[in-house]
């Protein structure tokens, strides 16, 4: 069990992990998530003149979003601990007219710095997870909602179980596996490049993280005190059609590789990309495809009356 410097160090470094490459995650967000978080806001159901809470907010796609829907005398709170990007989220949020209504801030989710019941509404979005004590996350989510009012959030899922979604995607593995005889299977993102790092870094350096397993989503919402949770998942597959593209994508979303390559020696990074772009190359001279999937299983609970 990690003690509070190591949990501190582990946040600190996620973060960071984030500055530099800001402006390269809010180009795949829009192309990406944009999709996933209208799903997520319109699932929240801001009110005009609401005051929403957007935890771990990133380049603030979601908090753009909740800002148009609560309106001109509505308020929108973000909360982050990367500096960079919340440096472009507050561009972002004056390019499209809405920082008048939107406040961004430096914070940590598992210590929010704000009063009991001081939101209407509080939403996120691909952060639970980052956090190393998400149990206490959704606790501080639960405290500072509004009773009656509701907590929306969601983590990165494959399709549920028993969904159609799930079905589609059984159907397309087992295309896909015919696919494989020729070698033409699709190469997807982020797993490609993370099976890659595995083999040029040793195993005592790759990441492994601090934060704990969230498990079945409802059920954390449920241990944290919400009623009438409900779940739906949304998602997207896109075909990526630059050898480059796929590589910045990879680079950028992939946790392990965001974290990784940085560090790499100049030598280890050169026969990295050299492989990573020789098999791309090869697969696609095959006829196969580079493919980004990406899905989120959103959670909503409302706080106790």
């Amino acid at each position: 069990m990690p003690n509070a410097e190591q949990t501190d160090a582990f946040k600190q470094g996620d973060a960071a992990s984030y500055d530099d490459v800001a402006d390269h995650f809010e180009r795949y967000t829009e192309r990406f998530t944009v999709p996933i978080a209208e799903a997520l806001v319109a699932q929240a159901g801001l009110l005009p003149r609401g005051r929403v809470l957007d935890v771990g907010c990133g380049t603030g796609v979601l908090s753009r979003i909740a800002a148009r829907a609560v309106g001109a005398e509505g308020r929108v709170v973000g909360v982050d601990l990367s500096a960079g990007m919340l440096a472009l989220a507050a561009s972002l949020a004056r390019a499209e007219g809405v920082a008048e209504r939107t406040e961004l801030r430096h914070g940590d989710a598992e210590r929010l710095d704000a009063a009991d019941a001081s939101f209407d509404a509080v939403i996120s979005l691909y952060a639970l997870r980052h956090f190393p004590h998400p149990q206490q996350a959704l606790r501080e989510m639960a405290r500072v909602c509004r009773p009656g009012r509701r907590v929306v959030v969601g983590v990165g899922s494959a399709a549920p179980w028993r969904s159609m979604a799930f079905l589609r995607n059984g159907l397309r593995a087992l295309r896909e596996r015919a696919q494989g005889l020729g070698g033409a299977a699709p190469l997807y993102a982020t797993r490609f490049l993370d099976g890659l790092l595995a083999r040029h870094i040793p195993p005592e350096t790759r990441l492994h993280g601090t934060a704990d397993a969230v498990g079945s989503l409802a059920q954390a919402m449920l241990r944290a005190g919400f009623q009438d949770v409900a779940t739906r998942w949304v998602g997207q597959s896109s075909t990526i059609v630059s050898v480059d593209d796929f590589w910045g994508l990879q680079v950028t979303l992939s946790t392990q590789a965001r974290k990784a390559v940085p560090t790499l020696p100049a030598a280890t990074l050169a026969a990295l990309r050299e492989e990573f772009d020789s098999l791309c190359n090869a697969h696609l001279r095959r006829g196969g495809q580079l493919v980004y999937r990406s899905g989120a299983l959103i959670a909503s609970g409302r706080r106790p009356s």
